[in-house]
């Protein structure tokens, strides 16, 4: 199956790389990152890259195991009809990471006083993958200051019991056991 080129942007190590042809024109390349805005903001000490789009209903996005790029077309999308506020959690993007932050509740912790800093009541919170993960924690800390709460191909959340699989590994039970499914 061929796939339109000017219809797909391509992930590398490096970041995004956008196909051939997508910016010849600078007049509607500038419109676009003028458009964008990234921000620094401090929160328990740390300096946090932050990119914001849009207004409206407050939303906070925490990203997966890549940051979100400036650059990704489903923040426009969403900041149609929202305030996205999108942060690189430490050691991604332009985010340091301390040298004693290394654990999911470091980043449960930095997004609750990131809550507390924000100027509104309420915010939707939206988890991607990793993010999903962490907005779960997040929620289950402070549903109080949640609007909504959107898991998107979340990871890492075990429901069942320490020995119980939650998810069907189909590679590795007996076509028996498969079948009952």
């Amino acid at each position: 199956m061929r796939r339109s080129a000017n219809r797909l942007a391509f992930h590398s190590r490096r970041g995004y790389r956008l196909p051939p042809g997508s910016w010849h024109d600078d007049a509607r390349k500038q419109t676009r990152c003028a458009a964008m805005s990234s921000d620094r903001m401090t929160v328990n000490g740390i300096e946090l890259e932050v990119l914001r789009r849009g207004a409206g209903t407050p939303v906070l996005l925490l990203h997966g195991m890549d940051t979100v790029h400036p650059q990704a077309r489903f923040l426009d999308l969403l900041g149609r009809d929202a305030e996205i506020i999108a942060p690189s959690s430490p050691g991604f993007g332009n985010t340091k990471r301390p040298a004693d932050f290394d654990t999911m509740y470091d980043l449960v912790h930095l997004y609750l006083a990131m809550l507390d800093e924000l100027p509104y009541d309420k915010v939707a919170l939206v988890g991607l993958s990793f993010g999903g993960w962490l907005a779960a924690e997040v929620a289950v800390a402070s549903c109080h200051r949640l609007s909504k709460l959107v898991l998107v191909d979340a990871v890492g959340i075990k429901l069942g019991g320490p020995t119980d699989r939650d998810i069907l590994d189909v590679f590795n039970v007996n076509p028996a056991e498969l079948r009952r499914c």
